[in-house]
């Protein structure tokens, strides 16, 4: 086998560097149309333009906030289901009373007021988080659906007082 492999190399001469064909010189790059930003890329805003997905100011973020989660799915106040809003809203506030508390709380027909008081950003976003998700769940294991029940993104409207 060692003698088949010496052989084969015998036979594929190798040129001297001098003589080894030149690199065929690259075209200039192409300005792709695929990928990459764009103007006018992007989805566009519909009649109703959401909350855009910025980071919220840092300032706010600490102390007492009024937050409203929006809903369009269903009314709120239905009497199943004002009983699983405040069972989920009591559940989220006893989870991490040290760092996210639910101060107030106001249920209406297409959306969820909340007064709540947070010790940094992150408490804040992991809080209002729990909150959504714990209300959307039960809501939704109430009325045996699934899918989305929040129309956007919670909305810190003010600094509470």
């Amino acid at each position: 086998m060692t003698t088949a492999l010496a052989r084969a190399r015998a036979r594929t001469k190798r040129r001297p560097k001098a003589q080894q064909p030149t690199s065929k010189k690259r075209a200039p790059a192409r300005t792709s149309t695929w990928g990459g930003a764009r103007p006018g890329a992007g989805r566009k805003p519909g009649p109703n333009p959401k909350t855009p997905h910025r980071a919220r100011p840092a300032e706010l973020a600490a102390g007492r906030l009024r937050v409203t989660l929006r809903t369009t799915l269903i009314p709120l106040r239905g009497a199943r289901i004002l009983g699983a809003v405040r069972r989920a809203i009591a559940a989220a506030d006893q989870q991490t009373p040290d760092r996210f508390r639910i101060l107030e709380h106001s249920i209406e027909p297409d959306h969820v007021d909340l007064v709540v008081e947070a010790t940094s950003a992150e408490a804040l976003s992991s809080g209002m988080r729990s909150v959504a998700i714990r209300i959307a769940r039960t809501v939704n294991d109430t009325l045996g659906r699934s899918g989305r029940l929040w129309d956007d993104r919670w909305r810190m409207a003010t600094k509470a007082r």
